[in-house]
């Protein structure tokens, strides 16, 4: 009865506690990857998620490309037992 009670209201909240539960060394990319995902025309692919992460929007007033934050092997954007 009590998790009845503490059900989120509405899904910007249940958004919200999705967000708070991702481990906080992992809370900025997953916004870059979700806003990458939002606004994409296309179905994005993992290696296109993964290197999405390397454009850098807050050193300067344009994007700049960091090849440091390249992930090593694409398929770590996700849990491993993602993986098929």
């Amino acid at each position: 009865m009590q998790q009845l009670e503490n059900l989120p209201e509405g899904l910007d909240e249940i958004y919200n506690r999705i967000l708070r539960a991702i481990d906080g060394k992992y809370r900025v990319d997953t916004m870059t990857f979700l806003q990458w995902l939002a606004f994409c025309k296309h179905p994005m692919k993992i290696t296109e998620v993964a290197e999405a992460i390397t454009v850098d929007y807050d050193l300067k007033d344009v994007p700049i490309f960091n090849p440091t934050k390249r992930y090593a092997d694409p398929w770590d954007v996700q849990p491993s037992d993602w993986h098929g």
